[in-house]
């Protein structure tokens, strides 16, 4: 273990009780569980991140988060705090976090500590039923941050237009320049030439499109269920300012193509129903649903495990030059590209 990593447990060690004090808490643990543990190091971007259970008497428990982030700062925390409990106050079904004197968020030791209520084990296998779920809880969660107009300083890491951490566009790009889709130019060259007008056409709506706080992460294993059987949300830990349908639109496609569905077919079964429940609560106006079709082929069409990571990917083909696979994931891509999937689906459950 390198020291810097020592040092943190360490602190954690020392401080736990003085922590938790400063949230109200004044006994000590009977157990800890350790929930996650984060040691990277980068030029670029360092984290180092603690996520505890924490167990009490009579059953009681609660997550602790101990984070030291690269750009990352208290304020920030705290307002993604903020934002959760605004949503909670307004109904949304998500956790409770622990006050300080200050606020939610506790510095101390370059450390940004939280505490906020225990909701159990999330899920890890996405099914047409929960799909529904969490589409609902997303466009309940965009009503309300949009009725209450609530925003965040930073961009999600979602953003269709900016950052975006599902498309592996930036590896396409990289091959053609490199020479490696040369045999197939005829192709790419339709590829780069759609993208590109459905990029302009995108740009032409984007500042129409209402854009909000989000939670940022809708994935499985943010979710838990309550006693009712209602879904409920945690962890705000990269929330953020993002345009609701592009939200919508790429955390879809993440939770229902990367978690566990049976196939493709039953992946995109799930993500129908995500996107009807999310419309049935907050219906898309005329400039969103064309900015979904958009959203939805290009990010479809380089979507980040079909171009690369997997073994049946753009990228393994490539490397097993097998020039059949490689055309049809091309054909693939372009047809995506070509697509308006969301009105078709949207006329097909108003019919």
């Amino acid at each position: 273990m390198k020291p810097s990593e020592n040092k943190l447990d360490q602190i954690l060690e020392e401080k736990l009780a003085v922590w938790l004090r400063a949230f109200s808490i004044l006994e000590l643990p009977v157990k800890t569980e350790m929930l996650l543990k984060v040691d990277e190091d980068h030029l670029s971007l360092w984290r180092r991140k603690r996520i505890l259970r924490l167990f009490w008497t009579e059953g009681k428990t609660g997550i602790l988060k101990v984070t030291q982030e690269k750009g990352v700062t208290a304020m920030q925390v705290e307002q993604r705090c903020q934002f959760c409990e605004a949503l909670r106050k307004s109904g949304i079904r998500t956790v409770r976090q622990a006050k300080t004197i200050q606020g939610f968020c506790l510095e101390d030791e370059g450390c940004c500590i939280t505490l906020e209520e225990d909701v159990g084990s999330p899920f890890s296998q996405i099914s047409v039923d929960l799909a529904k779920k969490a589409g609902r809880l997303m466009a309940e969660m965009h009503n309300t941050a949009e009725a209450l107009q609530l925003h965040l300083p930073e961009m999600t890491i979602f953003d269709v237009m900016g950052h975006n951490e599902v498309t592996a566009l930036p590896c396409f790009e990289m091959w053609v320049q490199e020479g490696r889709l040369d045999s197939w130019k005829e192709i790419v060259q339709k590829i780069r030439r759609q993208r590109i007008r459905r990029e302009a056409d995108l740009d032409l709506l984007w500042d129409s499109l209402p854009h909000f706080g989000c939670q940022g992460d809708l994935s499985l294993g943010n979710l838990g269920c309550t006693a009712d059987g209602d879904l409920i949300i945690f962890d705000y830990n990269i929330a953020g300012e993002a345009v609701l349908v592009s939200d919508m639109i790429t955390e879809g496609l993440l939770i229902c193509r990367q978690y566990n569905a049976q196939d493709h077919a039953s992946a995109e079964a799930c993500f129908e129903s995500f996107v009807r429940a999310y419309c049935a609560l907050r219906p898309l106006s005329e400039n969103e649903r064309h900015a979904a079709d958009i959203l939805c082929s290009l990010t479809s069409a380089f979507w980040f495990t079909w171009i690369a990571y997997r073994e049946d990917s753009l990228e393994k083909a490539l490397e097993r030059k097998d020039a059949a696979a490689v055309q049809k994931h091309l054909e693939r891509i372009f047809t995506d590209l070509t697509s308006s999937s969301i009105s078709s689906l949207l006329n097909c459950s108003a019919a």
